[in-house]
């Protein structure tokens, strides 16, 4: 038997069938192939072993006397449990052995020369199976088990592990599995797909996100109704409602101007905003919560309740009645309400009823309302046998019927002086101001002809014989500074002495030197500064120190000593307190400041409140001025636990945080925006105006644009070219020579006349007419029945055609029964398209546009018939219909009711009758765009993908972009 460590023991059994054990034989030789000898002695013990080994080995000498038998076996076998029986026979012995091989401890295979040392180090993490294989032990893989197996979902190439079940992230990613990256250090609002990237959120924006670029999305700031429009990242302005303003449109000036209350309800204004008197039967902050008079089960006896406006009905189970239920139709108990006497008869009962109640039971009251006794709009409340009634503002008496003074308060701005009149009042405004209470700066040259001196100064025609043109300046370096004109409409704000800045709005800063001594808090102001001192100095800079002794404060005889903000008295002849007036030491003035004042004999101790010290609590500790409390350069002046903000110009507020609104009366003349800054105000312009509050019209004909021989007519943001016969185009440079004439419609028109024929322009060129190619249509007009003389004059039919009704017209902005269409004998049918409204359908010269409206400012009657044909009368869609017929397709939207959904198809003029259906090669497609449309007619226009092009557009860019 081969044993674990290499040595052969043999057990042979002799013809006595007694075993012996002999002593091990190492085997030697080369792997499955052995030979080995073994030889019997008589002799049994440890010299076998050393018989055997010596002889194997040669480390002794045999002794052959003592030989018995010597057996030599050559033969095969491999490593292995599988034993090989080997026998011996001679005359002397008989021996019969088994033999197999076992390959030393961590070898393996067929030669014993496969390693597998089982480990579990830095080297590998492994056990051998049988056959001498490396199994890998839980958690590891890789050729040498070396490789950790990570935690599920680790990220295989953002993620790595040491041992098993780890998840250790690489640099710039995170989270457990390693799957999540790192942005950019100090990025707020962003993402990233890769380290240190930031890509902004939905409305955000800057290099670390942190720009808001929807800052009225994402705060809502504005208050009251106001709307919020974004100015520039994390800026915006508030266009606040009639009776708001400030940033936020926070304050409320006359809240009760938009009428916020109900059902009915009576505004009054109060410093928080404004309360609604709700009638009966509603309630709210508004008066438009209905009053649910049934919550308190008013229905007794079975009786269901069912709520009504400001009051309730119960229907009642048989043999019970009245309001609640309550009276038994059986009983003449419980069946008179408000302290209604009962009185039975032989036909049942009856109720003699207390004055203002009528009814069977008693349960109407007299409603002495009914006939409206209250005048001028006020509010009936009916009482027990009379009534009350609650005024309007400027009205009082039993019935509204005396009229207050509407000018006490003065209701009038600008020091306007306030006229009494019947039921109103009467303003009377400056020269500068206008408006119902003189609250708007008056724009002269609305009413009066202006002249443009310079860029700061405006001249006004007037009727006085003394003064033919008044000059008037303009306000934007006000009221600090003067503006000086300079060349091409530019100007530039002289300042007063203290000011400075682009507008003069900036106050020079006297306090920037600290000239203030000994903690004095200097107050800025106009060329000059205030020093605020604390307790115990004085003087222009708080450099001397204030002698508290000088008013010989110290009474019988004691003497002053003076201190910091303070003084002490040495009393004399037994006189105690501070001033040495008392016996005791401690009496009310003992202790400033809300101390409490012991008496320790001889002395006393005051025990002084947060915030301050001294022997007598006259020593401010803690001021309220430490933490800064006052924004926006504000100056705080506090001691104790109080403070006062003393605000920069263009700030208010008691701290100093809100913005004074330097737009408010509106400087900006001719439709040109305020922007608001702190303390300034800057005009943007409307086109074709300039100047520093857009009072100057551009004059389009300086340059010269028309031809020579031309005159030029200045218009607002254009000119008017007159040509002289023989030029024509619009600055007069074409020269028209003489041709035919052409014959059109039954009539003669000489060569270049050009003239209208419904939607389309036309011009006679050498006999030949040329006319753009816009599909009209039919013509909206009014109706005759519908409409004023005036009104129908002006929306009439061409001659031969009449004003009539049809089905279906789409309205925008009802009623629109007065309405119709312009007849035609023949119309001519609308070629076929796939481009239609509403459709989605766009090839290459198909154009979508959604027009969104306001409805608050759209006149009634307008339909979207009329909207489609003022497009069709364009300048521009005639620019667009000079080679190919234009056809311009208007609908409802189907998304929103306040857009009209406009289709355009640009064909051409050959294929006009001749589309039916084919397929046609078009060129490259136009972009879908959205225009929204603000008051002053201006469109503002989306891209289909979703970004927005900044500002605003003229409508006559519209062919540029549908070109491009």
């Amino acid at each position: 038997i081969i044993s674990h460590s290499g040595q052969l023991w043999i057990i042979q059994r002799s013809s006595l069938n007694i075993w012996r054990e002999f002593a091990a034989l190492k085997v030697k030789g080369l792997n499955h192939f052995f030979e080995w000898f073994l030889t019997v002695n008589r002799t049994i013990g440890m010299c076998i072993l050393c018989v055997f080994t010596c002889y194997l080995w040669s480390a002794c000498s045999i002794d052959e006397e003592l030989l018995i038998e010597r057996s030599i076996h050559k033969g095969m076998i491999n490593p292995g449990e599988e034993k090989q029986t080997v026998e011996h026979k001679t005359s002397v012995t008989s021996m019969q052995y088994t033999v197999r091989v076992r390959c030393h401890e961590h070898y393996y295979g067929s030669k014993c020369n496969q390693v597998c040392r089982p480990r579990d180090d830095y080297f590998g993490h492994y056990v051998c199976d049988q056959s001498g294989n490396r199994n890998c032990m839980e958690g590891w893989t890789g050729p040498d088990c070396k490789t950790a197996i990570c935690k599920p979902g680790c990220h295989s190439i953002h993620g790595t592990c040491s041992v098993p079940g780890e998840c250790k992230c690489k640099y710039g990613w995170d989270g457990l599995l390693c799957d999540q990256c790192l942005p950019y250090p100090g990025c707020f609002h962003g993402t990233c797909n890769e380290p240190w990237e930031c890509s902004c959120e939905k409305n955000w924006g800057g290099l670390l996100c942190d720009k808001d670029l929807n800052y009225c999305g994402t705060n809502w700031p504005c208050k009251n109704g106001g709307t919020c429009m974004n100015t520039e990242p994390d800026e915006y302005n508030c266009a606040c409602p009639d009776g708001y303003s400030g940033k936020n449109c926070q304050i409320v000036e006359h809240a009760c101007v938009s009428n916020p209350c109900a059902n009915g309800g009576t505004c009054h204004e109060v410093p928080s905003g404004f309360e609604c008197h709700c009638p009966p039967g509603w309630s709210g902050p508004t008066c438009a919560k209905d009053t649910d008079e049934c919550s308190s089960n008013p229905c007794a006896h079975g009786g269901t309740c069912i709520d009504m406006e400001n009051k309730f009905e119960c229907l009642c189970t048989p043999s019970w009645t009245g309001k609640t239920c309550q009276i038994d139709l059986n009983s003449c108990q419980g069946q008179c309400q408000n302290g209604g006497a009962c009185k039975e008869s032989t036909k049942g009962y009856q109720c003699v009823c207390q004055p203002g109640f009528v009814g069977r039971h008693c349960e109407v009251q007299r409603n002495l309302c009914s006939s409206g006794p209250c005048q001028n709009g006020g509010h009936c409340h009916a009482l027990l046998d009379h009534f009350l009634c609650e005024c309007p503002q400027g009205f009082t008496g039993a019935t509204c019927e005396v009229q207050n003074d509407p000018c006490r308060p003065n209701p009038c701005h600008n020091k306007a002086q306030c006229f009494r009149r019947l039921n109103d009042f009467y303003c009377s405004c400056s020269n500068e101001h206008e408006g119902k209470t003189c609250s708007e700066a008056k724009d002269h040259c609305k009413t009066n002809t202006c002249l443009a001196i310079d860029s700061c100064t405006v001249g006004v025609f007037t009727n006085d014989t003394q003064q033919l043109v008044r000059r008037i300046s303009s306000n934007v370096c006000r009221p600090h500074g003067r503006c000086i004109s300079l060349t091409a409409g530019n100007f530039s704000c002289s300042c007063d002495s203290g000011f400075t800045g682009l507008y003069c709005h900036e106050n020079i800063n006297d306090c920037a030197s600290n000239p203030c001594k000994n903690g004095g808090t200097c107050i800025d102001g106009i060329n000059s500064f205030r020093c605020i001192c604390p307790g115990g100095w004085e003087g222009l800079l708080c450099d001397s120190e204030v002698n508290e002794c000088s008013r010989l404060p110290c009474q019988n005889g004691g003497q002053c000593v003076d201190l910091l903000n303070d003084f002490y008295c040495n009393c004399v002849d037994n006189w105690k307190g501070k001033t040495c007036h008392s016996r005791d030491h401690c009496d009310s003035n003992t202790c400033n400041n809300g101390g409490t004042c012991y008496d320790h004999g001889d002395s006393f101790v005051c025990s002084c409140p947060a915030g301050w010290g001294g022997r007598t609590c006259s020593t401010g500790k803690n001021n309220s001025c430490d933490s800064s409390p006052c924004e926006n350069g504000g100056t705080c002046v506090g001691a104790g636990d109080s403070f006062t903000c003393i605000c920069k110009e263009g700030w208010e507020g008691l701290t100093c945080t809100q913005n004074v609104d330097d737009c408010k009366p509106h400087p900006c003349y001719n439709g040109g925006i305020c922007i608001d800054g702190v303390n300034w105000f800057r005009c943007e312009c409307a086109p074709g105006f300039a100047g520093p509050d857009c009072r100057i019209n551009i004059d389009e004909c300086q340059s010269s644009p028309c031809a020579d021989g031309s005159t030029c007519v200045d218009e607002i943001n254009r000119y008017l070219c007159v040509c002289p016969p023989g030029k024509a185009g619009p600055r007069c440079h074409e020269k028209i020579e003489v041709g035919k004439p052409c014959r059109h419609s039954g009539l003669q028109y000489p060569h270049g006349s050009q003239w209208e024929e419904e939607c389309n322009s036309c011009q006679c060129v050498n006999g030949d007419v040329h006319c753009t190619k816009v599909r009209c249509g039919r013509r909206p007009c009014l109706l005759e029945k519908a409409s004023s003389a005036a009104e129908t004059s002006a929306q009439a039919c061409p001659g031969g055609h009449e004003c009539v009704q049809h089905p279906f017209l789409t309205c925008l902005s009802p009623p629109c029964r007065q309405w119709g269409v312009c007849s035609a004998p023949d119309p001519s049918p609308a070629p076929h398209t796939q481009c239609e409204p509403n459709s989605g359908y766009l090839d290459n010269r198909c154009a979508h546009v959604t027009l969104i409206f306001n409805k608050d400012k759209i006149p009634q009657g307008t339909t979207v018939e009329s909207v489609c044909w003022e497009l069709k009368n364009l300048p521009v869609t005639r620019m667009l219909a000079t080679e190919r017929v234009l056809l311009i397709l208007c609908d409802l939207s189907y998304l929103r009711s306040d857009a009209v959904e406009v289709a355009m198809v640009n064909i051409p003029f050959s294929m006009l009758f001749s589309l039916g259906g084919a397929k046609v090669t078009w060129l490259r497609p136009f972009l879908i765009i959205h225009l929204q449309i603000n008051r002053s007619m201006n469109f503002f226009v989306f891209l289909e993908s979703g970004s927005k092009l900044d500002g605003w557009i003229d409508l006559m860019l519209l062919p540029f972009l549908l070109h491009g």
